[in-house]
């Protein structure tokens, strides 16, 4: 094309010009694309480190509390073993009822483990009332033991049935005098145990003697202790 002069146009610096334009704007989002995408990656990775860390951290919590918890379920052991050691020897609060007749028998069966009996009162005088079937021994307060004038009576009137409970068994059954409910069963126990060596040496075998403590206590400054055949033996 020819101009007024009649020389032609050039285009060529204008295409250059836009095309400049061009890369310069491509450039300039490729630049753009290019930091938010380092710093999306950036973020996940982030991200990614903090879930790793966390999954971690519960992966690695029960070996942690491993020790911890063993020691508690020992304790936890312990503890039912000792519960269940004294279910043996509780019993229920001691009710205002009459005092056991002879030969009667109460729950809280008891397993002797000692042979021997502590330092205690000195041997009492004691009264001794039954029959064939059962007798029954009474304490005064405090007492454990029983002095020989009552081991002569108490031989005197076992003589009567000491067959009959060589064969098929004896049971003790302590009822404790009126008083405090741990002394009252701590007494009612050793005389048991008083009496079972006595009935050891006259030669009823300690497997054939059963021991029990009475629920309710006697009410008054007496213990007893009643001894009678053991039933179903």
């Amino acid at each position: 094309m020819a101009g007024g002069t009649g020389k032609e146009v050039n285009f060529w610096p204008g295409f250059v010009d836009a095309l400049a334009n061009v890369v310069v704007v491509m450039i300039f989002v490729v630049v753009v694309f290019t930091i938010a995408l380092l710093y999306f990656a950036q973020n996940k990775i982030k991200e990614a480190a903090s879930i790793a860390q966390a999954g971690q951290k519960v992966a690695l919590a029960p070996a942690e509390h491993t020790a911890a918890v063993a020691a508690l379920q020992q304790r936890i052991a312990e503890l039912q073993r000792e519960n269940d050691k004294l279910r043996t020897q509780a019993q229920t609060p001691a009710r205002a009822s009459p005092p056991p007749q002879a030969g009667s028998l109460e729950r809280g069966e008891i397993q002797v483990v000692e042979t021997k009996l502590p330092p205690g009162p000195a041997p009492a005088l004691a009264q001794i009332q039954g029959s064939k079937a059962s007798l029954q021994v009474f304490f005064p307060a405090g007492a454990i033991e029983l002095d020989p004038p009552s081991i002569a009576r108490l031989e005197a009137a076992f003589s009567e049935f000491a067959d009959k409970a060589r064969a098929g068994g004896i049971e003790l059954v302590g009822i404790a005098e009126a008083g405090s409910y741990s002394e009252g069963r701590r007494l009612s126990y050793y005389r048991n145990l008083a009496l079972r060596n006595w009935l050891i040496e006259k030669g009823i075998p300690s497997s054939q003697i059963r021991l029990k403590l009475a629920d309710a206590n006697t009410g008054g400054p007496q213990g007893i202790v009643q001894l009678s055949t053991a039933p179903g033996r």
